[in-house]
C-alpha cells in the first residue's frame, strides 16, 4: 500500500516573472539607479538581463537563491544611451517569449540594427503579431528565415504612431507596440477585447511614464516620450503564476494545508482563484494591500474533499492562459464535465499547450474530448488509487508549465511515469522541485 502523501507548511514563492520582466526593460528609460526587491531569476529572466546588459544598462545580482530572495540594482544612463557604441546588436532570448516582443518593441524606435534569436522552441513561435504592425509604423525587419518567425533583425528607428485594434488579447503584444509608440512621432493607441495583465501600464504609472487610459484599460494611448525617467525602487510580488502548482496538488491530497504569503493578484490573471472557488475549493484571502501599484494577498488553501466541474469562457483565457494546464488537472478530478472555450492561444505558448493537455490527460486515464479550441474534461471524482500508469511519458516538449504540471500529477496519483525534459522548469521556476518536496508530508 502506497503512503499517504499531503502538503503542509508555509512557502515562500518566487517573484513574479511578467513583472521582473517588465522592470527589466522598463529600466532602460530610467536616469540613476532603481532596486528592484523580490525579483525572480530564471532562465528567461536571465535572457532579459542579458539583452538588457548589452544594450547598457548595469545590473547588480544579490540574493540567497537561484529563484527567490533576489534583489536586482540597476543603474541606467537614460533612454539616449541605449544601443550606443555598437553595431548591430545580437540579442538570444533563448527560450523567453515575453524577452523577444517586449524587446523588439522598444527597440523598434531606436536607432540601430537589432538582430534577434532563440532556441528550437521559440523559433516555432508567431511572432508576426507583434511585428506585422511594427512594420506598419514603418519599422523594417528582416527575417533569416521563416517569415513571422525568429530568427529577425530590426533595423530601427523613424516610427510613426498608429491605432491597434488587437485581434489577439496579448499582454506581450500589447506592452511591444505600447513600447514602440514612446519612440514613435504622433499617438500610439492599443486596444484589446479583453482585460489582460497590466503589469505593464502599473509599472508605467509607478514610474510617472504619461498614458491615457480608456474602455476601462481595453485602450491604451502612449505619445513619444519626452526625456527621461527618474528611478524609482521597486518590490516584486510572489508569481501567481507559480502558487497554481502548489494549490491545485494541495486541493488534490486529502489532509494537505498550505500557506502562501505576498502573492501578486493582478486582476488581469487572477482566473485561477476565481475557477478554483467556483469548483469549491477552500481558500481564505487574508491581508489584502499593495507592492507599489501590484495587488497582494496572503492565501491560506485547504484540501476540500471534491471539486465540481466548472466551464470558462473564451473571454476568461486571457485572465489565466499560463495556469490552464494545472487547471486542466484540478478538473480531471472533479465531479463531472468541465468545458474550457476558445482556448487557442495555447497552441501559441511555449509548446502546443492544447494538444499536449488532451493528451497527457489521457496518460492518467482521464477521458477528454476536444472540438478545435475547446475541450471538455471528463473528471473523474476522484483521483482513483493505482490509476496513474508505472510506465509511459509526460509529454512536454521542454515546456515549464507542462513539466511542473506533470510532476503534480505524478504526486497525486502515486505515478511512475516519466516527466520529459524535467529541468526545463528553470525557464520560470528552478527551484521548483525543491520546494514540492520540502511540502510534501508522508503518513
Amino acid at each position: 500500500m502506497s503512503a499517504k502523501l499531503y502538503l503542509s507548511g508555509n512557502l515562500e514563492l518566487p517573484g513574479d516573472k511578467s513583472i521582473t520582466h517588465r522592470a527589466l526593460i522598463l529600466s532602460c528609460f530610467i536616469k540613476g539607479e532603481m532596486l528592484v526587491e523580490g525579483a525572480l531569476l530564471s532562465q528567461d529572466i536571465l535572457s532579459t538581463i542579458r539583452g538588457v546588459r548589452a544594450l547598457g544598462l548595469k545590473i547588480k545580482i544579490s540574493g540567497a537563491g537561484p529563484s527567490k530572495h533576489t534583489n536586482l540594482l540597476i543603474r541606467g544612463g537614460g533612454i539616449e544611451t541605449i544601443a550606443l557604441g555598437k553595431k548591430p546588436f545580437v540579442i538570444d532570448a533563448g527560450n523567453s517569449g515575453t524577452t523577444m516582443r517586449i524587446l523588439s518593441g522598444m527597440l523598434a524606435g531606436r536607432l540601430g540594427v537589432f538582430s534577434f534569436d532563440g532556441d528550437a522552441s521559440l523559433k516555432q513561435r508567431d511572432m508576426s503579431r507583434m511585428l506585422d504592425p511594427i512594420v506598419s509604423m514603418g519599422g523594417q525587419v528582416t527575417y533569416q528565415g521563416t517569415a513571422g518567425k525568429a530568427p529577425f533583425t530590426i533595423t530601427g528607428g523613424n516610427l510613426t504612431g498608429g491605432e491597434f485594434d488587437l485581434d489577439v488579447n496579448s499582454a506581450q503584444v500589447s506592452t511591444a507596440l505600447i513600447l514602440a509608440g514612446l519612440s514613435a512621432q504622433g499617438k500610439t493607441s492599443v486596444s484589446t477585447k479583453a482585460k489582460i495583465r497590466d503589469h505593464t501600464t502599473r509599472m508605467m504609472t509607478h514610474l510617472r511614464l504619461p498614458f491615457e487610459s480608456e474602455n476601462d484599460g481595453l485602450k491604451i494611448t502612449v505619445e513619444p516620450l519626452q526625456g527621461d525617467l527618474r528611478a524609482r525602487d521597486l518590490q516584486v510580488p510572489a508569481d501567481l503564476s507559480a502558487a497554481s502548482f502548489f494549490m491545485v496538488a494541495t486541493l488534490l491530497l486529502e489532509g494537505s494545508e498550505i500557506e502562501l504569503s505576498d502573492v501578486g493578484v493582478n486582476p488581469g490573471r487572477n482566473l485561477i482563484i476565481d475557477v478554483l472557488k467556483a469548483m469549491g475549493a477552500n481558500i481564505e484571502i487574508t491581508n489584502e494591500r499593495n507592492f507599489g501599484l501590484e495587488p497582494v494577498v496572503d492565501l491560506k488553501v485547504s484540501y476540500t474533499g471534491s471539486l465540481n466541474a466548472t466551464n470558462i469562457e473564451a473571454e476568461h483565457i486571457p485572465r489565466g492562459i499560463d495556469e490552464l494546464p494545472i487547471i486542466a488537472l484540478a478538473m480531471a478530478f472533479a465531479k463531472g464535465d468541465s468545458t474550457v472555450h476558445g482556448a487557442a492561444e495555447l497552441v501559441e505558448k511555449e509548446s502546443d499547450r492544447l494538444s499536449l493537455i488532451v493528451q497527457n490527460l489521457k496518460l492518467l486515464g482521464v477521458e477528454v474530448t476536444r472540438n478545435g479550441s475547446t475541450f471538455t474534461v471528463h473528471g473523474t471524482g476522484a483521483i482513483k488509487s493505482g490509476a496513474a500508469p508505472k510506465t509511459g511519458v509526460w509529454t512536454t516538449a521542454g515546456d515549464h508549465r507542462l513539466a511542473m504540471m506533470g510532476q503534480v500529477a505524478k504526486l497525486v496519483t502515486h505515478g511512475e511515469f516519466e516527466v520529459e525534459q524535467p529541468e526545463c522548469v528553470d525557464a520560470s521556476y528552478p527551484g521548483f522541485m525543491i520546494d514540492l518536496r520540502e511540502l510534501t508530508c508522508e503518513d
